[in-house]
């Protein structure tokens, strides 16, 4: 920097804002907002089940062991893309011991990349001190996603807020003019369950913003239904997740379709209500797809007395009797070229699968 033109340096301050100055001059810029495309991601997630606290890594080749993540890991080259806390684990899952945590935390707090997405689902109370730990410790974060009550880790968050005040209408309508002009597409959007006085906000977001990625909606949708419609119709979303109810009578034809054009990968759907016709030709329509392999996660909640609609998927799939657990059964596809996982309890499914690389 020493042989960089001082007459540059000028100029450049003359187009900063002071508070983009303050940030360089005292050299907290933090951590990368990207890494480069050879580095090693790993998704972390963090559960618990009977009191007990359990972990497990993701990266490009699958699900890690706690060696192999100790054995891969490296500063400068390796990085968790995403943490999420979950209310229970899945079948890849460890026990966490204080140590594994620990070594964990350690290398969130020495990785050169911000935490892509941060994710606390509920409800993960009895895991309030080890989100609070490596939210201390992670240099930020991209996208924040939170389902429980903030109150044990409010002063923690409030650091990751500017502390500018409640949002007036000219600011939103500077935020949205900045969606409107981006060139990408949102990669996550989330519609809450306490959004209701937001849902104008939401529609204006949705009209100009040139599609989403992820689209995660917790409530009732009819007051902006054509919107959503239409953007899971043009093609962009590549995951679904819906819980609540009433689902409208054009989602399983849209859905179908995309399905079919092979946009749509992954689906969450969580059915609650009386409305059994609706249930019914969801629950059908799930077990059609699965059978044809048109996406790689379907996961589907309905209440018990449609688990008889399962059947003529079940009569397809192999039984894994290894990976049966108390109140859940698991299914794989009899073809080889594909690892498959099915998971199947009173109350809904979880379904998954990838193709093999030879």
């Amino acid at each position: 920097m020493n042989s960089v033109p001082k007459v540059f340096m000028e100029r450049v301050k003359c187009i900063l804002s002071r508070e983009t100055l303050n940030v360089l001059q005292g050299a907290t810029l933090g951590r990368w907002a990207s890494a480069h495309p050879t580095f090693t991601w790993l998704w972390l997630y963090i559960a618990l089940r009977d009191g007990k606290k359990y972990f497990c890594c993701n990266s490009p080749n699958g699900f890690l062991g706690f060696e192999d993540v100790l054995s891969l890991w490296n500063n400068a080259t390796c990085y968790f893309e995403a943490v999420s806390f979950l209310p229970s684990p899945w079948d890849e899952c460890d026990p966490m011991s204080g140590n594994h945590f620990d070594a964990l935390k350690k290398m969130i707090a020495r990785q050169r990349r911000r935490v892509g997405r941060f994710s606390v689902g509920s409800p993960v109370e009895a895991l309030t001190d080890e989100v609070a730990e490596i939210l201390e410790v992670c240099g930020g974060l991209d996208q924040l996603n939170i389902r429980t009550d903030i109150v044990p880790i409010a002063p923690i968050l409030k650091k990751f807020f500017s502390d500018g005040g409640p949002m007036n209408g000219n600011h939103f309508d500077a935020f949205k003019k900045m969606i409107a002009r981006q060139r990408r597409r949102i990669r996550f959007l989330d519609i809450g369950k306490h959004a209701e006085g937001l849902m104008e906000n939401v529609a204006d977001i949705l009209k100009v913003c040139g599609g989403v990625e992820r689209l995660a909606i917790d409530r009732d949708i009819a007051r902006i239904a054509p919107i959503i419609k239409k953007l899971i119709s043009d093609g962009g979303v590549r995951s679904l997740y819906m819980c609540g109810k009433p689902f409208s009578d054009w989602l399983i034809p849209t859905l179908t379709t995309q399905l079919q054009a092979g946009t749509l990968t992954n689906i969450e759907l969580s059915l609650i209500g009386d409305d059994n016709e609706l249930c019914e030709s969801l629950i059908r329509m799930a077990m059609s797809h699965i059978l044809k392999q048109e996406h790689k996660y379907y996961s589907l909640l309905h209440p018990t007395e449609y688990v008889h609609l399962h059947r003529p998927l079940e009569e397809e799939l192999k039984y894994v009797s290894s990976k049966a657990r108390s109140g859940e059964t698991h299914y794989s596809h009899p073809e080889g070229h594909t690892n498959v996982k099915w998971t199947r309890n009173d109350y809904g499914f979880v379904y998954s699968w990838k193709k093999k690389h030879y």
